[in-house]
């Protein structure tokens, strides 16, 4: 019989049970190892995606073979890159030795966040493989250049300020990458080594709640964009305070009356703002519905 899809390279023992209508008898005795001759690759790495890396260069990985789909001497990968769209469409090549699944190409710092066309074949001293699928991965990026301005806020809470800024160009040439978020600095006044931040990942944000501040208290404010690259230059700073302590005393001797089928009068001892605490604008009345039943 003829056995067949075996691994080039690989060595093999087989064993042979006989069979009839009542099952499967008993193996036989191992064989001795066969060694497949080695062959040219015949399979190609799965997936290409990109990796991280600095500006001017394009940066990729790819899924290495398995031991017994590259074997032989003088093993490796072929490399093709190109940019997706442009005039010039000839493939740029490069080849890699040994069991290795990454690579990184010098494309230049003006090719900074560009599409490019990819594929990787494997070879062998017998010859080589066929070329993956043609994967698209981007380039690295490069520190954005966009700035948020008219930075502004106001109090939000006694911990908690409300930071804004205008739209940002969000294009290839200001950004010089993919906008991840916006980063927002502060300090208090008079202390601008003691820094505090707050990212914020979003694209089309235009404010943000800082929150964990101290109470009766002055900051200053910056916001700046980043991507995978870094951090873009900072806006300007702006001047923000927040409330002072709000009101620390609660109502005392609550009192609950019927006042209908459907309402209750609630009565309470009120209290009044102390030094140092917010002026009282009003109380908040909280209720819980709650069904008894009865058991007769």
């Amino acid at each position: 019989m003829e056995i067949t899809d075996l691994s080039p390279g690989s060595s093999y023992s087989f064993r042979v049970s006989a069979v009839n209508r009542f099952g499967t008898g008993l193996p036989s005795q191992p064989s001795p190892y066969f060694k497949i001759p080695d062959a040219a690759p015949s399979k190609a790495p799965e997936q290409v995606s990109e990796m991280y890396g600095s500006v001017g260069t394009l940066s990729f990985t790819w899924t290495e073979l398995n031991p017994e789909d590259l074997t032989g001497i003088n093993t490796g990968y072929k490399l093709f890159w190109r940019k997706k769209t442009g005039n010039d469409d000839r493939w740029q090549k490069d080849v890699v030795y040994g069991h290795i699944n990454r690579y990184v190409a010098l494309i230049g710092v003006e090719n900074y966040f560009l599409e490019y066309e990819i594929k990787v074949g494997a070879f062998n001293n017998l010859g080589d493989g066929p070329n993956s699928t043609v994967f698209t991965v981007m380039s690295a990026e490069d520190i954005p250049l966009a700035t948020p301005h008219n930075v502004w806020g106001q109090d939000y809470n006694s911990t908690a300020i409300h930071v804004f800024w205008d739209p940002v160009q969000n294009t290839r040439e200001d950004m010089k990458g993919k906008l991840r978020g916006f980063r927002i600095l502060c300090w208090y006044d008079g202390v601008p080594n003691e820094l505090y931040w707050s990212y914020l990942w979003c694209e089309n944000c235009v404010e943000a709640i800082f929150i964990g501040l101290k109470p009766d208290s002055s900051f200053w404010v910056n916001v700046q964009v980043f991507n995978s690259a870094g951090f873009g230059p900072k806006g300007e700073d702006a001047y923000m305070t927040t409330f002072i302590y709000p009101i620390r005393r609660y109502p005392e001797y609550v009192k609950v009356a019927s006042h209908g089928p459907d309402s209750v009068y609630v009565e309470w001892r009120g209290v009044a703002s102390g030094k140092h605490e917010e002026d009282l604008q009003g109380y908040k009345v909280n209720g819980k519905y709650l069904l008894l039943t009865i058991a007769e």
